[in-house]
């Protein structure tokens, strides 16, 4: 009776949300290709991997009727037709590599690191972590859109900052190149 009773207590997850780790680049290119292929309606990407090293996928994914959302270094345009492009200004690119990629609002990429060390990344179909990076790309557009607007890189004023440790971080980046 207690083992049936705990048993009806159980919840039976709708889908799947395990994590998926990839290591190396090719590796996270390879999922990048495998996820722009299965997308059905609308991808988000934020990569400063070249973008060419997926440009088939996209090229096939828009003919097919996919919204493609590319988030990039805007020094490389892409040359796919239909193919929204953002990016900030060239200040802002590191020498990290990283791609995020969300597929229908539905799975989700995240990886990178340092170029010439280890790359590490996480696949997974967890809403929560799809909703994040969604949230995350459609920021860093929004920023970009900001950047260009105020003829600026450092569109947050000293003032109005959190001060958290990722915050500090990114304006030292910043100030160490410009």
């Amino acid at each position: 009776d207690v083992m049936i009773r705990d048993l009806e207590q159980i919840s039976i997850k709708e889908r799947d949300e395990k994590f998926f780790n990839l290591e190396g680049m090719e590796n996270l290119i390879d999922k990048t290709k495998e996820i722009i292929n299965s997308a059905e309606s609308e991808i988000c990407i934020n990569s400063t991997v070249p973008i060419a090293k997926f440009e088939i996928e996209m090229e096939k994914a828009v003919k097919s009727g996919v919204r493609i959302i590319l988030f990039s270094n805007p020094e490389e345009e892409c040359r796919i037709k239909n193919v929204e492009q953002y990016g900030y200004f060239r200040e802002r690119w590191g020498d990290e590599e990283r791609i995020m990629i969300v597929a229908d609002y539905r799975e989700v990429m995240i990886g990178g690191g340092k170029k010439g060390s280890k790359i590490i990344g996480t696949f997974s179909e967890n809403p929560v972590l799809v909703q994040i990076v969604s949230e995350h790309i459609n920021h860093d557009i929004y920023f970009s859109k900001l950047q260009k607007k105020l003829n600026k890189s450092a569109v947050i004023e000293e003032a109005d900052r959190t001060g958290t440790i990722a915050e500090k971080k990114f304006f030292e980046e910043l100030n160490k190149k410009g």
